[in-house]
């Protein structure tokens, strides 16, 4: 019995090894290579969105793609590098590791790569056709209107593709996809800050890639314990069922406008002679 807990402990921590080590070598490749070395994300990306929208870019020299008439440029950020590494850790979390290994690792590759590329169509076509309205709502600037689509296009991928874990409830998924998030978008860089000697994240980067996911997080929270769906039923109650209509014998033809509940009256109108 002690040997067979061994040899999972052997084979689970093998597979964290090999999976952080994965990880770290596509973020280090993310990290240096240029938009032409990242052609298997950006060309598929550019056909996606010319199938799915109106642009139509052009191949540019340096690897970037560019759509003259609606000023839009697919640059090397465009590729979605973190939120592939998101994506193929959500997936090494949803597919047992009973499977082949390498078998397992084409798999989750694939997957990730499908993922990314239909998140990062969401993203860039709601930026385009989006985001001045989000800004003009909100009062954004379009840099935080675009990080502001950004971040709720990949976090919600990511929860809707955790979604498919049938083992564990709705809130638990969505619960594991911001501990993804979060180790991928802001851990990881604070970790290679502090080996480089430097401060890679900002107070307002900070600020945005933690308020979304755990106010999304908290809001999910309140929906699940019932707490919201008893405000919100509360809310419509007094709002919209606090005008009544009063019809007594002596006036059924007529209609009169109750005020709210707490201080109705209940009024008859003089019988007629």
């Amino acid at each position: 019995m002690f040997n067979g807990h061994l040899k999972i402990s052997n084979h689970t921590a093998v597979n964290g090894g090999l999976t952080a080590l994965m990880v770290i070598g596509i973020k280090h490749y993310y990290s240096v290579a240029s938009a032409g070395e990242l052609q298997w994300l950006l060309y598929p990306l550019v056909l996606l969105l010319e199938l799915l929208s109106p642009l139509s870019f052009e191949p540019l020299a340096n690897g970037e793609w560019l759509d003259m008439r609606h000023h839009i440029r697919i640059v090397k950020a465009c590729a979605g590098g973190n939120f592939f590494i998101i994506s193929l850790l959500g997936y090494l979390w949803l597919l047992p590791d009973r499977l082949q290994p390498l078998g397992r690792i084409v798999s989750v590759l694939l997957a990730a790569w499908l993922t990314t590329l239909c998140a990062n169509s969401l993203r860039i076509v709601l930026s385009v056709y989006a985001g001045d309205a989000l800004s003009d709502a909100l009062s954004l600037s379009p840099e935080d209107s675009h990080r502001l689509i950004g971040i709720l296009s990949y976090f919600l991928s990511i929860c809707l593709q955790l979604s498919l874990d049938r083992r564990r409830d709705w809130y638990t998924s969505m619960v594991v996809a911001a501990l993804l998030y979060l180790t991928v978008t802001l851990l990881m860089p604070l970790l290679r800050g502090w080996v480089d000697g430097r401060n890679t994240v900002n107070l307002a980067y900070l600020i945005w890639i933690t308020g979304i996911p755990l106010g999304l997080l908290a809001l999910a929270y309140g929906v699940k314990s019932g707490s919201l769906v008893v405000r919100a039923v509360g809310l419509f109650r007094k709002h919209f069922l606090s005008v009544s209509v009063i019809v007594t014998p002596e006036n059924s033809g007529t209609r009169l406008m109750d005020a709210p509940e707490s201080a109705s009256k209940h009024v008859n109108a003089p019988a007629r002679p």
